[in-house]
Parts: C-alpha cells; structure tokens; sequence
C-alpha cells in the first residue's frame, strides 16, 4: 500500500529536523526529550588515548566518574559513557573532562531523529498499484540520442530468456517489480541475473524484520546496540525498509525485487521511536568494521551536529579496515547551516553542511563539520581538523519520482517540474525538466552530494513479525502486507549502497576508494539548472526567490561553487558493473506480428562467445539482451536471429557497439524476417512515425512489358498494385508499414524460379533485373536511416543500408536490382520525370528523365 507525508509522500530520513515538540522516554535517564533534542541531558562521551588496555580503560574511566560527579554507563574499546546529572551543562562538562590527563576529547552524547510523521488521509491508501507501462531510455547506438521506449507491463512479463537450455523470464516475475520505479532508473533492470556473489552490507538503522519473506534467508545475526543483545528487531519499520531496497528477494513471485544479492548485517541503534545516540551508532560502527563479511556499510541516518565519536569509528572502519560508508544527506531540504546568523554561507567560518556524516564525503569539510578557509576550492582544513573520510564516504541526495502518480510541486500536473532559469517569472519553452531527473523537494543538496538516487515514493519492506512503531503511531502498512512506499535520502542511500555491492562483486580487487570513484564517476550527469532570484540558497524550497515549480533541478554554478554539483552524478549500477543491455525488434515480415518464438543471439565480436540469448514473445517485437559485459571504451556485439520456418540456422542481421550503463539500440536491429519458401525484401527505417513505401519493377521481358509492384501510388501506366503471388506478376507488397499502422516494416514478396530458390520469377537472364526503390511522395521523409534486406532460402543475400537516404529532397531511392540469384545495389536518389507513357518512379538527379522501362544506373 502507499501512503503519503507533508501533502506528498512519508519522508523518512534519520536526520536532526524541526517540528512540533513531541515527547519520548530516554533511553538510560528516563526522563523526556523532545524531539529535535541535540543530545542526551546528563550524558558525555569520553575518548580516552588509545594504547591501553580495557581493564585499564575500565579504572580509568570509574576514577574520572566519580571524579565529576557522574557514573559510568557503557564502556567499549576506549570510549566510556557517562551519566551525570540531567540538569548539568554537558558542553561545560565536557570541556572539563578534556583536559583531564589520558582524555583524547569528550563531547555531548548526540541524538540523531526520525522526523515526526504526517499522514495525509486524503491521498490513496489501498493496494499496491502497478504501472500500466514502463518507459525505457534507449540509446541510439547510431546518432547518440536517447530514445523512449514505452512498453506494456504485459509485454515485459512475457519476454524470456534462454539460458542453459531453459526458458526463463528476462525480468524477475515479483509481481509489483515495476512499482518500485527506482529499480529500473538506476538500470538495475540490466544487471539483475547477474550471478556473481555480493559481500554483505551492513545496515547501521533501527533493526530489521529478518522474517519477513523478501528477507529470509538474506539476513545474518547482526547486534542490538540498543537493548544490548543479538536480536536487532526492527520495531520502528525503517531499518527494514532500507534493507529491502538493498536485498529483497529476486523473482520469488512476492512483492519487489532487491538491488543487490547481498546478505545484510542488521545493527539496530536507533530505538523503536527513531532515535539513537553517537555512543551507540559509534559501536555501531566499530562492529561493522570488524566484520570480515561486511564491505559496505550503509547509513540512513544522520544529525546536524558533527560527532568526533562518530567520526573516529569511521575513520576506523574507512581507513583502517577498507570499508565503504554510504551515508544519506538529509531531508532538510537545504545545503547547509547558517549558524552564525550572517544570513550567508561563508566558508572558514561556523557554518556547516546540514547532516553528518554525509558531510564528511568532501575534504573540504573538517573533522569539526566546518568549511575550510578556501572551501570548496582547497580543502586548507586547520592542522590536526583535516578530514580523513573523504576518499571512503559517499553523501547521497535524493531525486524526486516521476510524475504525474503525485505531485508535490509540480502545480499543473503535466509530468515536469517548472524552474524559471531566466528568471522572468514566466513559463518559458525549455524551463520544463523531467521530474525524475530532479530533486526531490526535500532532499540536502550541494557540492558536499556526491551522487543522487530514486528517494521518493520507494516501495519496499516493511515488518511483518511483529508490530512497529510506524505502523502504530503513524497508520504506516495498515493492512499488513509487509510493502509500502516511503520517501527519504534515507531511501535513495541504499540504492548506492546495494550498487557497492554488486560492483565490488564484479571488481573483487578494488579497494573502497575505488569503489567510490567508480560509482560516482559511472553515473549519469545530472540536469544543472536553477533559477537566479533565489535570495538565499542554501535553503532550498524553503527560501522564497524563485518563481517557479522548483529553485532548481540540481544547482549549477549560478550560486556559487558551494552549490554546483557538476560533480555529482545520478547513480547507474550497471555502468559501475561495466554492463550493458541491447533492444533487438524482430517482426514477422509478411504480417508485422511479432516473430513468436524467434532466438536473439549477442556474440563478442572480440571473442566470438555468446553472452546472452533472448526469445521474441507473442505480445511484443522487443526483446532485451542483458547483462552483457561493456567496457569502457565500447564493446561490439554480433547480433543474430534464428527462427524455424523463418531462417537456415542463426543468420547475422546486424552489430553494435554498445558502452556500459545503458539499454542500447540501432534502427538496424529492428528487423522483419520473413517466412522460408520464397524470395522477400523487406524495408525498414529509423522513425516509425515516419512514411515510407517499397516498389518493384519487374523486367521489361514479362508479360506487358514489365509491371510496378507496391502500394500503388507511382503514377505508371504499369503500376498494377499491390500484385499477387499464385499468377502474374507473382509478385506481392505486403504490408503499409510508418502511417499504415505506425510499425517502420514494409516487405515485397516474390515467387522463386520454379527449382531455383533464389531466382526470382521471370528472371531468365543477365538482363532480367527486379529493381527495387524507395519512396517518401515528397515528404522528405527520406531523409533518415533506412536499410533493406533480400532474403532467400531462410538467409540474407543482400542488403544495403544508408543512415540518409535522400538529404536532397528527392522522393525516390534506388536501393539496387536482384539479376539472377544476385544482388547488385545502388544507391542512387531521384526524382520523379516525364517519360512516355506517364510519370516513370525514378530518375536520376539531374539526368535527362531516365529511361522508361528501367531505372537508369550509370554504375553497370
């Protein structure tokens, strides 16, 4: 079921927000915190210098207690945490004990929160509801354009695969797979059989439900920080639903479809309520690390305050034990933190990046949470206050979902987001940028983002063990089903995270850094636009300058470059796995059916090894070739149909160079194949909501001194129309492809030599040509690719391909003639002329007006 928060959608993400005060229990104290609380009244971390052993921690940490009046809570490795009185100035305190000899530092215990929760009742609240249709972005291989590509859910459902000799679905048969629109954004629907093993990802949350169905078997024992133990249950709800999105079970005929097939790691250290503290999401932290499983840690969380307890235990984790930390920026929907009142962001100076640890993805932000002098230009942190996570740690944004399923900026409902890049508060032609490729309006933004990912309305997991938090106080998965949608930097984070996993799964030698580099660098360039009258930038929807839906799509440079997130990108796992997809069309020529049962081969031109073979269902022409290694520079692929009835074999129909990240095409692969029995040219082109038509001309030696064969629009006094096969001309047109019925086919069939295959009819001699040529009336449709195919005895004997056919104008192409078992192209564009008898189909440009009874072709 879906449900939606703040008038759009429940945003969720661990992050120190303002709200109405609301009342919780402390963990150890018992007295209330209300919400947006910094830290735990009473209670101090303190880091003691490392080199000593625990027992000589423990002492040390009991004398320097009673020392200051306080006693000590937990204790692990050298952090020890104490509880004073609730009333005590915990900053004065802390800076007290710092200066006690054997103490590294020590600092507030701060509390991290899930923002308070809104229901809007007006909004759907049901079953899950499927698209109708996926659109798919694919690349043209030929011109470099991006194409959509929108298909039936249906269709997607009944393409299938073969692989090791059986027929098995080219997507996973999760029957809501293509409600959770993220999944295919980020091209997971290219690497998903991907069979390679995925290290495990730690998810430092609020627990997760290892039994509910998408996550058994994929959840190991973890520890609860919380209530000190080794069930780390989800009782709040979110910690399950990020892991879903990492690791839910792929084609089990339940629910969704995960990212990754990666074990998780639950390590609750956030209480049912949704908050923690730094002490616990430290141990947190250091247990992680020390996993040998665990290469990926993933945290949707954060605060506003930057903790030196968290921070050393990444450091740990990060440079120590080689461990990537992919950590959500926030839902504030701002860049930073104006906190000296200067009503400016001003590097150098107390002003901050607005959540931590997603702050530290950047040199530029010290050890303290504060910008460097000459942020983000050199990161000149001060000696001893330089950021050593960097290099590990990826900040993740979130982008908004496409429209219109709901909208909460998007006024007018029309699928784009408005922002006014001129600035003239008016609606101009090209201000409209496609949602999903946006921010979503409450996700941080800024240099410190590193890459963006789906974060709005994800569908995912939620408990189904046991009773949670959200579902109680705030009416979430009302129905118990186990799935509901949520929105959140804290649901776009383990997308990166699950496409850690995989990648490291394909590169097992690379180091966390590498990783990093390889996720950011192999993501998609994020849309740059913004709208200049923004008074105060780093506030976001939340300033009132701009005139439009939104302030940006993501900030280019126009508010500086605390703002450009020209470095950032929009996550693609598999062009981090370096793998690519390739759309194959196969059409039945005759009819324009799909080619029901017809093989699609993808061979290494390298090589020489199939990667992948796909089957053309009945419900669609498309199939897709996945998974298919890419490097890159590009890869080339053989591509290769097989069809009983229809083919001799498996026959070559095309190549293409595909590069990593994408599904890819070529006009070329969308093809009609023709049944075995007869001699047929089948047409294609490029824009199906073009108009092309095919003719033949027969030899002047039939009977009546030749014929026209096709549509019958050629204005010859021999044109005798779309003809037939069982007497003269023996020869047929079979189809009104383009603007007949939108699918770019058209074929002409002709009747063999009787004991000659592929001879055509009434070809007796060297001199017997059937020429074949092209028409667009004038349209200039001409003017694009085109490619026609002669097939004989179930191959292709000839064939000619031109990516404009006729840049000129002229209405006629002369594709080439078949003389015997021969063809001979041409190649040649012309214009119609007067001839005896009327107007002949073809002249050559600039010629004399061609000679009736045959094309003219200088080139014999």
């Amino acid at each position: 079921m879906k449900r939606w928060l703040w008038g759009a959608t429940l945003v969720i993400g661990l992050l120190l927000l303002g709200g109405r005060v609301h009342t919780a229990q402390a963990q150890r104290s018992g007295g209330e915190i209300p919400a947006g609380a910094l830290y735990v009244p009473g209670e101090v971390i303190v880091a003691f210098e490392e080199g000593w052993r625990s027992e000589a921690y423990r002492a040390q940490a009991n004398a320097l207690a009673e020392r200051v009046g306080a006693q000590v809570v937990k204790l692990n490795r050298n952090l020890a945490l104490l509880q004073a009185a609730e009333d005590v100035d915990v900053f004065a305190l802390a800076e007290q004990i710092s200066q006690m000899d054997g103490v590294a530092y020590a600092e507030p215990n701060y509390i991290r929160w899930v923002p308070e929760m809104e229901l809007d009742t007006d909004k759907v609240v049901g079953d899950i509801q499927e698209p109708t249709g996926v659109t798919f972005r694919i690349q043209d291989a030929r011109t470099g354009e991006v194409r959509e590509l929108t298909l039936d859910v249906r269709d997607l459902r009944a393409m299938k695969d073969l692989r090791r000799g059986k027929r098995v679905p080219t997507y996973p048969n999760d029957p809501n797979l293509w409600s959770q629109w993220g999944w295919d954004y980020i091209e997971a629907d290219i690497i998903w059989p991907d069979r390679a093993k995925n290290p495990a990802v730690c998810v430092i949350d609020t627990g997760v439900d290892r039994g509910h169905p998408e996550l058994r078997g994929r959840v190991v024992r973890g520890y609860d920080f919380v209530n000190e133990d080794r069930r780390p249950d989800d009782d709040h709800g979110h910690g399950t639903h990020v892991a879903g999105t990492i690791a839910a079970k792929l084609n089990n005929k339940k629910g969704f479809a995960g990212i990754s097939t990666a074990k998780i790691v639950p390590v609750k250290v956030l209480s049912a309520q949704g908050w923690g503290t730094a002490y616990d999401i430290a141990q947190g932290i250091y247990y992680c690390a020390d996993r040998r499983d665990v290469k990926v840690i993933n945290m949707s969380l954060g605060g506003s305050i930057a903790s030196r307890t968290e921070y050393d235990a990444l450091d740990y984790a990060i440079n120590v034990k080689g461990k990537l930390v992919v950590a959500a920026a926030g839902n504030s929907g701002r860049a930073y933190w104006d906190r000296d009142g200067s009503n400016s962001i001003v590097p150098g100076t107390t002003d901050t990046p607005t959540s931590f640890p997603a702050g530290w993805a950047v040199p530029w932000v010290c050890k303290d949470g504060t910008l460097a002098p000459n942020a983000p230009t050199v990161a000149d942190c001060a000696p001893g206050n330089e950021n050593t996570l960097a290099d590990g740690l990826i900040s993740v944004g979130a982008a908004a979902a496409p429209r219109p399923w709901y909208a909460t900026a998007d006024g007018d409902r029309d699928g784009y987001l408005w922002v006014d890049s001129n600035g003239n508060g008016v609606q101009d032609i090209g201000e409209e940028h496609w949602s999903a490729r946006c921010a979503a309006y409450f996700s941080n933004y800024g240099a410190w983002v590193e890459i963006v990912a789906p974060g709005e309305d994800i569908l995912s997991t939620l408990p189904t063990s046991y009773n949670f938090y959200a579902r109680y106080f705030w009416g979430s998965d009302l129905d118990g089903d186990g799935y509901e949608s949520w929105s959140g930097t804290s649901m776009a984070t383990p997308h990166v995270a699950a496409a850690a996993a995989r990648a490291w799964s394909v590169f097992k030698t690379e180091t966390n850094v590498q990783i990093a580099n390889r996720l950011v660098n192999t993501g998609d360039a994020l849309v740059l636009v913004s709208d200049p009258n923004m008074v105060s930038p780093w506030e976001g929807y939340w300033d009132t300058g701009y005139a439009g839906e939104m302030p940006f799509c993501w900030p280019d440079a126009t508010y500086g470059p605390l703002y450009d997130m020209s470095n950032a990108s929009y996550l693609n796992v598999a062009g981090a796995m370096e793998r690519a997809g390739i759309a194959v069309a196969v059409s039945d020529a005759v009819t324009g059916l799909p080619l029901r049962n017809a093989r699609v081969f993808a061979f290494d031109q390298a090589t020489g090894k199939g990667k992948d073979v796909s089957v053309v269902s009945e419900d669609s022409r498309w199939t897709f070739l996945i998974n298919l290694p890419a490097a890159p520079g590009g890869q080339n692929y053989d591509i290769k149909v097989a069809r009983r009835g229809y083919t001799t074999g498996a026959v070559w129909v095309g190549w293409i160079k595909v590069s990593p990240g994408y599904l890819w095409s070529d006009p070329s692969l969308q093809l009609g194949v023709p049944p075995l029995g007869r001699i047929t040219a089948v047409l294609n082109w490029a824009n199906w909501y073009t108009d092309l038509d095919l003719y033949v001309w027969l030899p002047t030696s039939v009977p009546g001194g030749g014929a026209v064969v096709g549509p019958g629009g050629s204005g010859h006094p021999l044109d005798i129309g779309v003809g037939e096969l069982s007497d003269f001309p023996r020869a047929r047109w079979n189809r009104d492809g383009g603007w007949g019925d939108w699918l770019n086919l058209e074929s002409m069939t002709i009747v063999p030599k009787p004991g000659k295959p592929d001879v055509p009819y009434y070809n007796d001699g060297p001199t017997d040509a059937y020429s074949f040529l092209v028409t667009d009336y004038g349209t200039g449709d001409l003017n694009q690719y085109a490619i026609v195919r002669i097939w004989a005895k179930g191959k292709i004997v000839g064939v000619l391909e031109t990516n404009a056919a006729c840049t000129g104008g002229e209405p006629w192409w002369y594709v080439g003639d078949i003389v015997l078992n021969t063809f001979i192209p041409v190649d040649q564009c012309g214009t119609g002329a007067a001839a005896p008898g009327g107007i002949w189909p073809y002249a050559e440009t600039g010629g004399t007006g061609g000679i009736f009874g045959q094309p003219t072709d200088t080139n014999k």
